[in-house]
């Protein structure tokens, strides 16, 4: 199983007919109108944004069901694990390409600064995660905060 792209977005379309997959309004930044009054050094604040991720996978082994596992960890400019999100897969027999699309209600954050969504994939209960994919997400205090 290969991950062929993943991105964020705020939301996506698939239309019933074609399945044809709209994306819409990419995210690479997210300004938050806040100050230092209601962000609490060092501690999780979830954020009210709505956004996806969806990515695009293959797989040329066509000749058997295929099962696995996904995980999309959230790191903060610190390099810290703030937040994870599993799901399980099933591709069946004859199927070459997948869509996945998680969709989150809120982001969860400490600091200013990129924050990076690292999507990790395995085929077996008994592997270890690899990493497929990196996404940089940059998240912005309008009021030029520092909370450091």
């Amino acid at each position: 199983m290969k991950n062929i792209w993943s991105i964020i977005a705020s939301r996506t379309i698939i239309d019933k007919s074609s399945n044809m997959l709209s994306i819409f309004d990419c995210i690479e930044q997210i300004n938050i109108n806040s100050n230092k009054d209601i962000i609490d050094k060092n501690k999780i604040k979830n954020i009210p944004a709505k956004f996806e991720i969806i990515s695009f996978w293959k797989d040329d082994e066509i000749n058997k069901k295929r099962h696995g596992e996904f995980i999309i960890e959230l790191y903060d400019p610190n390099d810290k694990k703030i937040n994870e999100f599993k799901s399980v897969f099933m591709m069946p027999k004859t199927m070459k390409n997948m869509r996945t699309i998680i969709t989150f209600e809120g982001l969860p954050i400490t600091i200013a600064g990129e924050y990076i969504f690292k999507i990790k994939f395995r085929e077996n209960a008994n592997e270890k995660y690899r990493q497929v994919s990196e996404l940089p997400l940059e998240v912005i205090f309008d009021d030029n905060s520092k909370i450091n």
